[in-house]
């Protein structure tokens, strides 16, 4: 049996976090569960663990290329169940695109106000240079 209440079938993160896959099966007996990256068998690593007799699968400092469909299969006497979970992993440029769109905001209020400083600063000088200009007779 496959409880779904608390599943995210499309899981998005941001690059460097952790995220838990998790295939909730039971049975009798118990089902062997196995899991794929985009249709083939996962690779189990330091940072891609196996957890809870591989119910779980734990990315750890996720990276762009962990963005995958990762599929767990679960098989026992009573049949087999499947379940995919598309996994994208936000990068780098997400971050940058956000960090740049707030750079320019505040360059161009920067501007602005600079902008509106120089004009009144011009507006003075002006007025200051034609009053110290010595008048033609």
């Amino acid at each position: 049996m496959l409880d779904e209440a608390n599943i995210v079938e499309n899981p998005k993160i941001v690059v460097n976090r952790t995220v838990l896959l998790e295939c909730p099966v039971s049975g009798v007996p118990v089902p062997r569960v196995r899991w794929l990256k985009n249709g083939k068998p996962l690779v189990f690593s330091r940072r891609v663990r196996r957890l809870s007799a591989g119910r779980r699968v734990q990315i750890v400092r996720a990276r762009v290329d962990d963005t995958a469909r990762y599929t767990c299969i679960a098989v026992n006497d009573a049949g087999r169940l499947r379940r995919n979970y598309d996994l994208e992993v936000l990068g780098i440029t997400v971050t940058i695109t956000r960090l740049v769109y707030c750079i320019i905001e505040v360059y161009y209020r920067l501007l602005r106000h600079m902008g509106n400083t120089y004009k009144i600063y011009t507006a003075l000088n002006v007025k200051t240079q034609r009053q110290t200009q010595p008048t033609k007779h």
